[in-house]
């Protein structure tokens, strides 16, 4: 009915636009004919301006309402693509004892399964998916199903992944700004060019982990394990990096304006061309040598490409 009721609103209001141009041409014959004065433009607009107001109307009504319909198709084709996946992970879970099982195979469907209905489903329901999954314990051990994943440019904003492990995962690419990763398993992942604004990385494993040209500005990597990453090229503005381990990461062209360095652990590490204007590496303890409790050398800190503004462990800020 209602369907109906704009459509006939549509058409009758080109019918009255039609019928108004048509009138305002017989118009302006009949004056040139009978020397009558010419009604002005502003006249004839008049004429029109409800005819044409209606139609933009019916036209916008009619848009709004095929966008409804389209998101609501959309809204129910994600619940039951989602319900789908959860009968079918109990069957897995059930009958070939998914938690447990040795059998490759297995594994290897669930795995698919999961990043195959992930990569279209909206964040709210791929978030019931990971607490679906990290409760089941399928991706918290081990045995993760997302060891070696290839998950590289899902959409993985404020995907709750806490002590999830990631190990060995194709990341590359994956949006996961916001995300809670706290004490995930991030070993050796592949996460070149990974957007990670905002992640909350605390306590997390990355040693190894390769994150060239990663986006990591505003991330909370307190006491994470940076052993040997690859961050050359990254993006760390303003994240917090206190008592994180660096020792042999590849921190070589890294933006580390504004990053709390304090108490990390550079030793070994490539500091080659970084930024770090604004940086603080102060550490408050005066029993000890400051420039041991960040373990960074007077060596380390001549190789880089800014130390303007930078709080040096001792205090002074370095102009």
């Amino acid at each position: 009915m209602t369907q109906g009721w704009k459509k006939y609103l549509f058409y009758s209001s080109i019918v009255l636009v039609v019928v108004g141009l048509i009138y305002i041409l017989v118009e302006t014959v009949k004056a040139e004919r009978t020397g009558f004065e010419t009604k002005t433009l502003w006249d004839w607009m008049e004429l029109l301006i409800i005819p044409a107001v209606l139609a933009g109307g019916a036209i916008f009504l009619n848009r709004s309402e095929r966008k409804t319909e389209r998101e609501i198709a959309n809204d129910r084709q994600q619940e039951a693509a989602l319900q789908t996946y959860f009968d079918r992970m109990s069957e897995l879970l059930l009958t070939e004892k998914l938690r447990t099982t040795k059998k490759a195979e297995v594994r290897d469907v669930a795995r698919t399964r999961t990043i195959s209905i992930m990569r279209g489903l909206d964040t709210k329901r791929n978030n019931l998916i990971l607490q679906f999954l990290s409760e089941a314990n399928l991706i918290t051990d081990e045995n993760s199903i997302f060891n070696r994943a290839n998950m590289s440019r899902m959409n993985l904003q404020d995907a709750f992944l806490r002590f999830a492990d990631l190990q060995g995962a194709n990341l590359q690419g994956a949006f996961l700004r916001a995300a809670n990763l706290q004490h995930a398993n991030l070993r050796s992942a592949d996460m070149q060019g990974a957007d990670l604004r905002s992640a909350d990385l605390r306590g997390a494993n990355l040693q190894g982990t390769d994150l060239r040209g990663a986006n990591l500005s505003s991330a909370d990597l307190f006491d994470a394990g940076l052993q040997d990453a690859f961050l050359k090229n990254s993006n760390l503005q303003d994240a917090f990096l206190n008592n994180s381990n660096l020792q042999g990461a590849n921190l070589s062209g890294v933006n580390l304006q504004g990053a709390d360095l304090r108490g990390a652990d550079f030793r070994g590490a490539e500091l080659k061309d970084a930024d770090l204007q604004g940086a603080n590496l102060f550490v408050k303890d005066f029993d000890v040598d400051l420039f041991a409790l960040t373990n960074i050398t007077e060596k380390q800190l001549a190789s880089v490409k800014s130390l303007k503004g930078a709080t040096m462990p001792d205090g002074t800020k370095h102009e």
